[in-house]
């Protein structure tokens, strides 16, 4: 068995850990202006304090709580409507125009008018996450279900198997590689929908912090929010591929 060469495993970490030393001798030199760019040892040393000192964790449990109620609804509602619309030719026709209409709508511009009319609770944060999410959901299980073998479909007919057990057993099951791809699109697009809907006037999440350390010019705080943001859409996406390599063995 040939041994696997330490330089070829670690070939990904070598050029961040470069980068890495390569920020901080120019931040520590004053090559790059300390005031507008912070260095890594700093961004962890003011990061972990706020960390340690409670100051960011009813900021990170009302965020984290909002995306993953928007993710739950969009799963739930995108797969349910993309695998109908996939299925029944009518239905897409009849959601098709309204899905990509909704999904040229320029968030930013209309945040101010959904905290207008649902205040500025978890409500219209949920809805403004929800509405960044569910559409690459709705358009992955569409596909899918748009590319079941149609011999697959006459077989289970002629069995006289109902709708539901042909979605349920065949359309659902081929969509799967499908919808986990949506899922991946969907986390990356509901951060940003978070941080949209906390910087209009809310007084509290990780997008309200992001606000604030730019207003208050608290770079090291600011470049660790935006990195802990960071981090948690990475683990998340890194869930969802687990959660598709452990539940499609056939792939």
């Amino acid at each position: 068995m040939m041994r696997s060469n330490p330089l070829k495993r670690y070939i990904t970490i070598i050029p961040f850990a470069l980068l890495l030393a390569l920020w901080e001798l120019l931040v520590r030199t004053e090559f790059a202006n300390p005031f507008f760019i912070s260095s890594p040892s700093a961004i962890l040393t003011s990061g972990f304090a706020a960390l340690a000192s409670g100051d960011m964790t009813p900021h990170i449990i009302t965020s984290m709580g909002a995306v993953f109620i928007a993710l739950l609804l969009a799963l739930i509602i995108g797969v349910s409507l993309g695998i109908l619309a996939g299925f029944y030719p009518k239905v897409g026709d009849v959601i098709s125009p309204y899905l990509f209409t909704l999904n040229s709508l320029p968030i930013v511009a209309v945040t101010p008018l959904f905290i207008l009319w649902f205040g500025f609770g978890m409500g219209a944060k949920i809805l403004i996450i929800f509405l960044m999410a569910v559409i690459p959901v709705i358009i992955a299980a569409m596909d899918g279900a748009k590319s079941v073998d149609t011999n697959f479909i006459t077989m289970a007919r002629l069995y006289k198997a109902s709708d539901s057990t042909i979605l349920r057993s065949i359309v659902f099951y081929h969509a799967a590689p499908f919808i986990y791809s949506g899922m991946r699109v969907a986390v990356g697009r509901s951060f940003i929908g978070l941080v949209i809907a906390e910087i209009f006037g809310y007084n509290k999440g990780l997008g309200y912090l992001i606000a604030l350390y730019s207003s208050n010019y608290q770079t090291a705080l600011l470049m660790f929010t935006i990195i802990f943001l960071l981090a948690c859409n990475v683990l998340l996406v890194k869930l969802i591929t687990f959660l598709e390599k452990k539940t499609i063995n056939w792939k």
